[in-house]
């Protein structure tokens, strides 16, 4: 008769198992960290970017306008004839002939909806003014904000 007693068989023990489990962890957990890093920063390069838009668009609509059109008296005045849509609003018509329009489509307003901007013009003299355009944003429970500068110039022949 033989004895078949043999304990070749084997299998993982408790520790064994703990063990893997720790050593996987070890592994995964740094890649969850970068990815999670990676998505918060891509994020706010993304609203600096937004943001950088946002002032350069304001900007350029000041910089379309004659000279002596570009006061303070012209920041959202839609019944003049040269106004500079500095609020974010989804549709934004000026009231003059032809009319200018700004119209933001929906898939994209939703992305800089919680933005704000400001414009401050200040006059150097009789031929030049300094535009400043503030975008500000919430982001991660912290109060951003960007801010861009240009410096235009009357060039007009007879002035």
């Amino acid at each position: 008769m033989l004895n078949n007693n043999n304990n070749n068989d084997r299998a993982f023990s408790f520790l064994e198992m703990m063990i893997a489990f720790a050593v996987i962890l070890a592994g995964v957990i740094p890649v969850f960290t970068v990815v999670s890093t990676g998505n918060k920063t891509f994020a706010k390069s993304e609203n600096n970017a937004i943001a950088y838009n946002l002032a350069m668009e304001a900007l350029e609509w000041a910089r379309s306008a004659p000279f002596e059109q570009v006061i303070d008296a012209n920041i959202d005045a839609v019944s003049k004839p040269f106004c500079f849509p500095v609020s974010l609003t989804l549709n934004y018509q000026t009231k003059d002939n032809p009319p200018y329009k700004l119209e933001y489509p929906q898939k994209y307003f939703k992305y800089f909806s919680n933005f704000s901007r400001e414009m401050k013009i200040e006059d150097f003299g009789d031929k030049m003014k300094k535009i400043t355009v503030i975008v500000k944003w919430q982001e991660d429970k912290v109060q951003r904000r960007e801010e861009v500068s240009a410096v235009i110039i009357d060039q007009r022949l007879n002035n």
